[in-house]
């Protein structure tokens, strides 16, 4: 039995599906034979119209990639700038109007960034990227964080944020840490910005089902304005929200409960929702975890490092936009670094083999030579001289899966995403750097 390609009188090609049954004599040889053909042309035309729907899918798919990349890039590079400078000049002492012109161009900057990565988040989803890295997450400590960031703003607009831990979600577990805090962040951040009065409470507690088997319960309550039953079906879908005119008047893409969903997913769990217009909505989640510790360690008041501490270091800066070399040149000197700076990946490989440097801050998309065969060619340089390396840092706009195992991999030493405050680039030194002196910064 095969399949044939063959060709009629007319010319047309034609496929067959051959069947032969064979009739043998007493002596075992084939005497005669039936053989039944079949017209599997229509078959064979719709098999060929998958396969190449499914490969133009797949470029399709390559394409919006490398686009969300390229933009992702262009656009967190002169973001890093407009967001880098206004953070330099609010702590510079600016008071009254102008102070509050900063503030709005800081705001917009972070919301645009936001943007961009709800749509990066959502493209790593849906084509598979995203992976769950397990970790050992002190849980009361990960709720605080993210609760922390919206207190301001909740305290703003009049409303109490309040975090309730039942006494089981006083432990250590096991989950991705990432994803849990966009989980938290997303819920948390909707909740504040749809209510206007009353509250916002989070609630955490650890169902232990078996010894060995813990569900983590978060449930996300607030008195806000509410889904009506028609849309509350619909909250979780992409680009989406409950009202359409929400958009307008409170901002988003839409897209933050859907990168809920897909998160929750990832990690086993569930999401649901309950509300009702003008009584507030309760989301919950329902995840499985690993209960590796029944009492979480205290938080440690020296852990942060405070903000007179300087570094006394020399620092190479490899990055080819003027207005970034200007904003890492200004937030490193405060630090307290002694800096020098290069245009691209071939005049950074020059200097680090003529001069001695703490740290390399290297930017990966740069002319001549890029910041991967930059590093490549200075790790070689010091393997063959077999001295100590010098601690390389990426400072990028790349922010896709798989960026910074790529840093990793060209033996980068870290990986910071642009736009980065001072604050960022002052824990990237005292992970990697000593502390010198106490002066003000």
């Amino acid at each position: 039995r095969g399949e044939i390609e063959n060709r009629s009188k007319s010319g047309r090609y034609y496929w067959v599906d051959t069947s032969i049954v064979p009739f043998r004599g007493a002596d075992g040889a084939i005497e005669q034979f039936i053989a039944v053909q079949t017209d599997i042309t229509d078959a064979k035309r719709q098999e060929h119209d998958l396969v190449l729907a499914r490969e133009r899918a797949e470029e399709a798919n390559r394409a919006k990639s490398m686009f969300l990349a390229n933009m992702s890039h262009e656009i967190r590079t002169p973001m890093n700038a407009v967001l880098g400078f206004s953070e330099l000049l609010i702590e510079s002492g600016l008071e009254g109007e102008r102070l509050e012109f900063l503030r709005a161009i800081q705001n917009s900057g972070n919301i645009l960034i936001d943007v961009i990565n709800e749509i990066l988040d959502v493209t790593k989803i849906e084509s598979g990227e995203e992976k769950v890295c397990l970790g050992e997450v002190n849980l009361i400590e990960t709720v605080n964080q993210i609760c922390d960031v919206f207190s301001a703003q909740a305290t703003e607009k009049g409303i109490t944020l309040e975090r309730g831990f039942h006494r089981s979600a006083r432990c250590l577990i096991k989950t991705d840490e990432v994803k849990l805090k966009k989980i938290l962040t997303n819920l948390i951040g909707n909740a504040v910005k749809f209510t206007h009065e009353g509250s916002v409470s989070v609630k955490v507690s650890i169902e232990n089902l078996t010894p060995s088997e813990h569900r983590l319960r978060i449930n996300v309550k607030d008195t806000g304005i509410g889904i009506d039953q028609t849309n509350l079906q619909r909250v979780f879908r992409k680009f989406t929200q409950a009202d359409s005119s929400h958009s307008r008047q409170y901002g988003g893409t839409g897209l933050g409960l859907s990168i809920c969903k897909g998160l929750v997913s990832l990690l086993g769990g569930d999401i649901s929702v309950k509300s009702e217009p003008g009584s507030g909505s309760i989301f919950k989640i329902d995840i499985p975890v690993e209960r590796i510790a029944f009492k979480a360690p205290e938080r440690t008041l020296d852990s942060a490092l405070p903000e007179t501490k300087r570094f006394d270091a020399k620092a190479l800066i490899a990055e080819d936009n003027e207005a970034n070399q200007f904003l890492v040149l200004t937030m490193l000197e405060a630090l307290g670094l002694h800096c020098e700076i290069v245009e691209d990946g071939s005049e950074a490989v020059e200097c680090v083999a003529r001069n001695a440097y703490d740290v390399v801050f290297m930017d990966i998309h740069m002319p001549v030579m890029d910041g991967f065969e930059a590093t490549r060619r200075i790790r070689e340089e010091e393997a063959r001289r077999g001295g100590e390396g010098v601690i390389i840092i990426a400072i990028t706009a790349k922010a896709m899966k798989g960026d910074r195992e790529r840093c990793m991999e060209a033996q980068m030493d870290d990986y910071i995403p642009k736009p980065f405050s001072k604050e960022a680039l002052r824990f990237m030194l005292a992970k990697h750097l000593s502390v010198e002196t106490d002066r003000l910064s």
